[in-house]
């Protein structure tokens, strides 16, 4: 119960995890070359996929959605690197795609006990799939446990 407690006060707050750099658009195009020279080089792991993600939540800043549900794509994003957990989840699967990832990445919207948020699944190279929350929190406060997938998609299929 402790840990829902914190899960929503973290949803509901202007928590101070919810930075922006000052330039995120210059940051986003530097780690968009330094990722592309070590796949180049070493290839796509599960830590290159970490830090790719995590990155993305640091250049993110999170404003909730309180009147219209709009979903940004991926380019209307890159104007401002502000959203809600969909136009995240939207900016960290058009990342992997720009970076040509090979394997499945799925934008999944789960209902929460507070309401429906999206999340950003991701195929690793050995095929397990690994959940990225599209809110930056610290540790690993999400709990899937309590959570129910709604529907999942990617650029090819929906899946309920």
């Amino acid at each position: 119960m402790k840990s829902l407690t914190i899960i929503i006060l973290l949803l509901t707050s202007c928590c101070p995890v919810f930075f922006q750099p000052e330039n995120p658009g210059v940051d986003y195009r530097w780690q968009i070359e330094l990722w592309q020279k070590k796949i180049q080089k070493e290839g796509w792991n599960e830590t290159l996929i970490d830090d790719v993600m995590s990155s993305c939540l640091r250049l993110a800043k999170y404003e909730q959605d309180c009147c219209d549900d709009y979903w940004k794509t991926y380019q209307e994003f890159l104007e401002d690197f502000k959203g809600d957990c969909e136009d995240i989840s939207a900016f960290m699967f058009g990342t992997l795609k720009r970076l040509n990832y090979p394997k499945g990445v799925r934008i999944r919207i789960i209902r929460m006990p507070l309401g429906d948020h999206a999340v950003l699944m991701v195929e690793l190279p050995k095929g397990r799939w690994k959940l990225f929350n599209s809110i930056p929190m610290p540790g690993n406060m999400f709990d899937i446990a309590i959570s129910r997938t709604i529907v999942e998609w990617d650029d090819r299929n929906i899946y309920y």
